[in-house]
């Protein structure tokens, strides 16, 4: 039975999968919108399709990040998407809770026992009110997309099992039930949350690639500090390493001296962001992915080696995956440690093969950029980068030179993430794109909107500036190779893959000011 009446401002969002999605949207007091039922909401005002399409990529971006029962134990944490809220009503609220009210409800005349009053942005505690509203409409939609996710998962993981289970060797020893279900199902052992200090999404993958540095808006003096700190302690750690002759190579990460009990720290490489940048140094810019690292407690500590300093990035798909390798098996099962990579069987190596040629061609007929090349193609290849399938990459030569160039492409969707994130714009580049901030009447939104698009070209310039930008056309070529080792399919060709990435990476580069020679 779902709850009705008004909706109270709580400290967490555990009630918040009690209530109908439409229930937030009267609570908000957006009106014009297509009869309740329909698969999603049409506005009919831009100014509320703007604030749908931005709580919709921070829906895609958790549904692909969490499990579903994650995002459940999400609602359990305080401040749980409390930063994607508050920046959402940052850029959207003057414009959408504001003077000009056409597209909501009036209370005055006509209230309703979900929207009593009317909400302004500018008002305590009407501002409280939005953003917890704005996280709760959120948070049931990702959980609801996270679950159906990972049904859909699992039917065709069960179906590929079935069609491909009389081509396992006779003489290969099956696999352990527990860890194959670990590897398909998403919701197989959930993240620990640490309540306000629950971290923001990011990506990586178990190719240890550099962390995004992603631009956001909004960044305080502290935070700067804290991330300030963040990169000494990354710089203490990563300058004594032998393999490393750049900023882009793999660290060697020392296993723990004792066995894991809970894998609540990942320790992975970051880049130092110069900060004499322009962008840098303006105080309303921050780097998400340098959110402040949850404590462990009791219930989840971490045994660390003496001196062994970690950062957590527990919320993205990598983390994730490792943690359900780590944790998911039973007692009495092998037990791998996080750095060890994992053994897959040949009909399971053929299947993801298929699977991330399959997703590669979507991505490359969708158009440029297209979010399905993360949470999606790069977590498919986490999942089959193991020690059998580096070796093969590694025999063809320059394997570093082509994971640099998958990791380069990788940080340009998650940029390009935080710019659709801020805005809510789904159009295309160019005279598209200047007509949508034309069409934005309050400056203040079309101010934030256009700081976010200047942030992708203020981080293609500092890959620039060290020498880390892509060299058309050797970039589209090591991405064709890397694609076309891993998938190792007979009549995929280098050539192949570079015809359509060429044309999806012109319109990728397009976002960022074009390409350099």
């Amino acid at each position: 039975m779902k709850k009705t009446g008004y909706i109270d401002v709580e400290p967490t969002l555990v009630g918040c999968d009690r209530r109908v999605a439409n229930d937030y949207v009267e609570s908000l007091g957006l009106r014009d919108y297509s009869s309740p039922g329909a698969p999603r909401p049409e506005f009919k005002a831009e100014v509320v399709k703007g604030l749908y399409n931005s709580t919709q990529a921070i829906v895609d971006s958790t549904a692909n990040a969490f499990s579903s029962r994650e995002v459940r134990e999400g609602f359990k944490a305080l401040g749980f998407l409390q930063p994607e809220a508050t920046q959402l009503l940052d850029i959207h609220g003057s414009s959408v809770w504001g003077n000009t009210r056409d597209h909501l409800l009036d209370a005055i005349h006509n209230a309703t026992t979900l929207y009593p009053k009317n909400l302004f942005a500018g008002r305590e505690p009407d501002r409280t009110r939005i953003i917890y509203l704005l996280r709760c409409w959120i948070a049931r939609r990702a959980y609801r997309k996270a679950g159906l996710a990972a049904t859909a998962r699992a039917r065709q993981e069960s179906s590929y099992d079935a069609g491909m289970r009389d081509e396992r060797p006779d003489t290969e020893a099956p696999e352990s039930t527990e860890t194959e279900n670990a590897l398909i199902d998403a919701s197989a052992s959930p993240l620990p949350l640490h309540d306000a200090n629950f971290p923001t999404l990011t990506n990586t993958t178990r190719l240890d690639r550099r962390v995004p540095q992603v631009i956001e808006l909004g960044e305080t003096d502290s935070q700067l500090e804290q991330s300030d700190e963040t990169d000494s302690v990354i710089s203490s750690r990563t300058e004594s390493d032998p393999l490393r002759s750049t900023n882009r190579k793999r660290p060697i990460e020392e296993p723990p001296e004792r066995p894991l009990k809970r894998a609540c720290q990942f320790p992975h490489r970051q880049r130092k962001v110069n900060r004499t940048t322009t962008a840098a140094q303006a105080s309303s810019t921050v780097e998400p992915g340098r959110a402040p690292v949850p404590p462990c407690n009791e219930s989840n500590q971490t045994t660390m080696a003496a001196g062994q300093t970690s950062l957590v990035d527990a919320n993205t798909q990598e983390a994730r995956t490792a943690n359900m390798r780590i944790q998911s098996q039973s007692p009495d099962g092998p037990q791998t440690r996080p750095n060890e990579l994992p053994v897959l069987s040949l009909a399971r190596t053929q299947i993801l093969r298929r699977k991330i040629l399959n997703k590669l061609l979507q991505v490359l007929r969708s158009g440029a950029p297209s979010m399905e090349v993360l949470g999606g193609l790069d977590t498919m290849i986490n999942d089959i980068w193991t020690a059998e399938i580096k070796d093969q990459m590694t025999a063809g030569g320059r394997l570093s030179d082509l994971k640099e160039a998958f990791f380069l492409w990788i940080e340009m969707h998650t940029q390009f993430l935080a710019f659709r994130t801020a805005t809510g714009y789904t159009g295309g580049v160019g005279e598209a794109w200047t007509q949508y901030v034309d069409s934005l009447t309050e400056y203040r939104s079309a101010s934030l909107a256009m700081e976010a698009f200047n942030m992708l070209g203020t981080w293609r310039w500092e890959m620039v500036d060290t020498d880390k930008w892509v060299q058309e056309p050797l970039f589209t070529q090591d991405l064709a190779q890397f694609f076309a080792r891993l998938v190792d399919m007979p009549g995929c060709s280098v050539g192949f893959i570079a015809r359509g990435l060429s044309m999806y990476n012109e319109q990728l580069l397009e976002w960022f000011g074009g390409e350099v020679k």
